[in-house]
């Protein structure tokens, strides 16, 4: 009887039911999602010409292919306020106004997948939809016309059809 319960208890810690996942994969998912984090804060802060917005794309685009190709495609699972991968949590954030959790599950999406081969474009649409468009300053109309536009067209659509509006493909998210 003490051994049922043993294992009733050991079992309760953990996320989602999920007993057996891949340590390395949830931790490198972990690394992704930070960095996804910094570089969408820093296209809120600098221009896209700024060498630190670049910098920071060109890690995040580094983490999404090293995970990719380490252990395929990289799905979250959306929950309020927190990314899951295999059931474990790899970010949370109970603010509502910076969550990108919290944007996403707005929008009533409950997954998001990042596929093997996603371009840094890619990338980029992804961010300005979720995040936000260009940088702190803009400097001419074009760009405010750009930022007015993907910021309008996520609210408008919901973030999973302005994705698709703007072709990324190998980003998927479920709703």
């Amino acid at each position: 009887m003490a051994d049922k319960i043993e294992g009733l208890l050991a079992g309760a810690g953990d996320a989602g039911g999920q007993k057996g996942y891949d340590q390395e994969e949830v931790a490198s998912a972990k690394q992704v999602v930070q960095q996804l984090v910094r570089t969408c804060k820093t296209f809120k802060i600098y221009l896209p010409n700024n060498p630190i917005h670049q910098k920071f794309l060109d890690e995040l685009s580094e983490k999404v292919a090293g995970h990719l190709q380490a252990f395929g495609p990289l799905r979250l699972r959306v929950r309020q306020f927190e990314l899951l991968c295999s059931g474990q949590p790899v970010y949370e954030d109970l603010d509502r106004r910076e969550s990108i959790a919290f944007k996403l599950s707005l929008d009533g999406i409950w997954e998001i997948s990042f596929l093997p081969g996603v371009p840094k474009e890619e990338l980029i649409g992804f961010l300005e939809v979720i995040g936000g468009a260009g940088g702190g300053q803009v400097d001419d109309d074009v760009d405010a016309a750009v930022a007015d536009a993907l910021d309008h067209l996520a609210v408008e659509l919901g973030i999973a059809a302005a994705l698709a509006r703007l072709r990324i493909a190998h980003v998927d998210v479920r709703d």
